[in-house]
């Protein structure tokens, strides 16, 4: 065990998103505990504003050359004081006693944690998004089987063990330290899709811990069309293609973990994920291609 102090370094990764950080930040800040926040700037255009780092807890790392957020939480990670990490985004705000919440759980049950999440709607007011998750349906899991992703707009109907979770979850900060970059550095190409799912998955294994969901607490993500830059502004074939790349070697590389026994399930779950993201732009898109052949014939 090594020697942290009592209380949760969170792991912000960013890159050229400094307004929008801006934005989001002070819902991290928690005075009922002893937190830093660890700002990892993954070569960002422009040098993070003075704005952000007025915050006594806040301190910033620059990568000296792009890594991916995967690879920049575990750069987080190594500079952390405290015994507990929390991986933000720089995307999302935290609900009330987020933070809190979660470190009291792990405390007293030693796993990898996380509150619910809920997409907000363009232009949504934060406090607004909240509310709304609090009329959501209750359910008892939050993975769709058939895509191996998160089901959305659903709420769970108690603290249950789930396959995997969001981004925003918590874990002791010993056991990322033993996480090798050459891990996980595969799902940080391109899109980085499946990054999250795959250091979680990756601690869970090694460490022999349960993933937990807790519905008692809450995080909002900003809506895409409030987001400026980022992977999710690269080309519908350029996420496509990351998506079905990454999304095959986690299925496969993790398949006893998500009881997948067979390469069929995984060719499977990729076709239902494919088809359910891009399925109908896709095909808007092959529909205009054919209408412009057919004209200029």
């Amino acid at each position: 065990m090594s020697d942290f102090c009592s209380g949760v370094s969170i792991v912000i990764p960013t890159r050229n998103r400094w307004d929008t950080l801006k934005q989001v930040l002070p819902s991290y800040l928690d005075d009922s505990i002893e937190f830093e926040i660890i700002l990892v700037d993954d070569c960002s255009d422009t040098s993070p504003p003075e704005s952000l780092l007025n915050f006594p807890e806040v301190i910033c790392v620059r990568n000296s050359e792009r890594k991916g957020a995967v690879l920049s939480r575990l750069i987080g990670a190594r500079q952390a004081r405290f015994s507990y990490i929390l991986f933000g985004e720089d995307d999302a705000y935290l609900g009330r006693s987020y933070v809190k919440t979660l470190l009291q759980f792990l405390k007293s049950r030693d796993s990898i944690v996380s509150g619910q999440i809920v997409y907000m709607k363009p232009s949504e007011n934060v406090n607004v998004a909240i509310k709304r998750y609090q009329h959501f349906n209750q359910v008892q899991s939050l993975i769709d089987s058939k895509t191996m992703t998160l089901k959305h707009g659903c709420r769970l109907s108690d603290t249950i063990k789930q396959t995997f979770t969001h981004a925003l979850f918590m874990v002791k900060t010993e056991y990322l330290l033993e996480v090798s970059e050459e891990a996980i550095s595969y799902f940080a190409n391109g899109t980085g899709y499946r990054e999250e799912t795959a250091l979680q998955l990756e601690i869970a294994k090694e460490k022999k811990l349960e993933i937990v969901v807790t519905p008692e607490v809450v995080c909002a993500h900003l809506s895409r069309r409030d987001v400026p830059l980022g992977g999710q502004r690269r080309s519908m074939f350029f996420q496509a293609f990351y998506m079905l790349r990454n999304n095959i070697v986690f299925l496969y590389k993790y398949r006893g973990q998500i009881n997948l026994y067979s390469l069929l399930s995984v060719v499977g779950i990729t076709f239902n994920l494919l088809n359910k993201v891009y399925g109908k732009p896709l095909l808007r898109k092959l529909n205009a291609f054919k209408g412009i052949n057919n004209n200029s014939n």
